[in-house]
């Protein structure tokens, strides 16, 4: 679930960005920007947006990391193999 909301955040740090690099995409922006807000604004919080977007990309759990589910792993008696457990 972290991985998917990290994705919708990245993206929307993206979109930001793109509203302060590219001009014409200011001009044409169907939500108004308020007036108060400069365009520096608009930068650092669409970089910290993206940031934490991709940290939570990172951060989702992986399906293949660490320990291998459903392997079977031998039990040793000695040297003779006296059963198997289930990771």
């Amino acid at each position: 679930m972290s991985k998917i909301l990290g994705y919708v955040v990245a993206i929307v740090g993206i979109v930001g960005l793109a509203l302060w690099v590219i001009p014409e995409l200011k001009a044409n922006v169907p939500v108004p920007i308020p007036e108060g807000v400069s365009e520096n604004l608009i930068l650092i919080v669409s970089l910290a947006v993206t940031l934490v977007g991709i940290f939570l990309i990172m951060k989702g759990r992986r399906g293949g990391s660490g320990k291998m589910k459903g392997m079977e792993v031998p039990i040793y008696h000695g040297k003779r193999v006296v059963g198997y457990r289930r990771n």
